[in-house]
């Protein structure tokens, strides 16, 4: 389990050191920590990496993306109360790349991705925006 904690770590830092996200990049994430991700599954293990986000608010969206997009392609689930936000942004056709906005989803937010959390425990289908607690 160490070396799982060691690899999501090191996908993490590697977000701020002028990452460039590409294909390539994305394949060669998949093949390396995809098969570490998939092997510990296989075995009934499960990995928590939990991130306190500090990053300041006109870059928390754009690094958001970047981490989010690194650990999808190694496999990893990747939610949080402001990743949440973004995605009810979107269901609810709200284009603001303002950090600000976040402000009025985050608790809705933070619900939705509590219960995703809790039905990847339960092995059940992920949770649809479209089942979610009114604000």
């Amino acid at each position: 389990m160490a070396t799982a904690f060691f690899m999501a770590d090191d996908l993490y830092k590697s977000c701020f050191y002028d990452f460039h996200w590409s294909s390539a990049v994305g394949q060669y994430i998949s093949a390396s920590a995809g098969n570490l991700i998939r092997e510990l599954t296989r075995r009934g293990y499960v990995l928590h990496y939990v991130v306190d986000n500090t990053q300041p608010a006109a870059r928390v969206l754009d690094v958001l993306a970047v981490v989010s997009a690194v650990f999808q392609a190694a496999g990893l689930m990747v939610t949080g109360p402001v990743l949440m936000a973004i995605e009810l942004m979107k269901r609810d056709n709200n284009q603001s790349r303002d950090a600000a906005a976040l402000a009025e989803y985050r608790n809705e937010g933070h619900f939705v991705a509590d219960k995703l959390v809790e039905r990847c425990h339960l092995r059940a289908p992920p949770l649809g925006l479209s089942e979610h607690r009114p604000r």
